[in-house]
């Protein structure tokens, strides 16, 4: 499953802005449980929409490093160097060559229903879990 894959590698990046620690600690937290605690902002062992929709804008606003609100496939590649360029063109909703923060909510909020495998509005460990394995 290839969004998940992405949705991993998103998540993963969150870790690494919410770790602000060396490397190693947090290449550590890039599990579920670290995904989790990092991105679960009321602490109810689940991730919501608004939980979800918060930590994907951190993550859109730091892949861009020039911070003029827009990503390139350039921008895309530096902060996520073994990513599928399948997956980065499939985010480019409209083909401009430039991710908006819209294009790239619309495509991460479709994996976020299909990682929710109870369809009960939020990802449990359960279905962190299971993303992290099919990375």
């Amino acid at each position: 499953m290839q969004s998940a894959k992405y949705i991993f590698l998103v998540l993963a990046i969150i870790s690494l802005i919410a770790a602000d620690t060396a490397w190693s600690e947090a290449k550590q937290s890039m599990n579920s449980e670290g995904i989790m605690d990092i991105t679960d902002l009321n602490e109810d062992d689940r991730i919501d929409i608004e939980e979800y929709r918060h930590r994907i804008t951190d993550v859109y606003f730091f892949l861009d490093a020039d911070k003029d609100g827009k990503l390139t496939v350039v921008e895309i590649q530096r902060g996520i160097p073994n990513l599928d360029p399948d997956l980065i063109d499939n985010t480019d909703v409209n083909g401009d060559t430039i991710i908006t923060i819209y294009e790239f909510r619309y495509v991460l909020y479709k994996d976020f229903d299909a990682l929710d495998k109870n369809q009960d509005g939020s990802l449990d460990q359960q279905e962190m879990k299971n993303m992290v394995e099919e990375r």
